[in-house]
């Protein structure tokens, strides 16, 4: 199970677009950046798709607890 600190370190900000599964012990998340988290985002129109952050959070379960992300 994710502890809370792995979900900020890796996962605050951002919302979850999709999982890759590469094997039972291997697999990955798409991330965008969540816009409506950012300070100053009230009143304003939401920003271009293209301009958002997008990242590929990688997990091997496999690997010592600490390492896995």
């Amino acid at each position: 199970m994710i502890s809370l600190a792995e979900y900020k370190k890796h996962f605050l900000g951002f919302n979850v677009l999709g999982c890759a599964v590469r094997s039972r012990d291997m697999f990955g998340f798409v991330v965008q950046e969540d816009y409506t988290q950012s300070s100053g985002c009230k009143g304003r129109d939401p920003p271009e798709e293209s301009d958002l952050k997008k990242r590929m959070i990688p997990f091997i379960r496999s690997k010592l607890v600490g390492n896995q992300w």
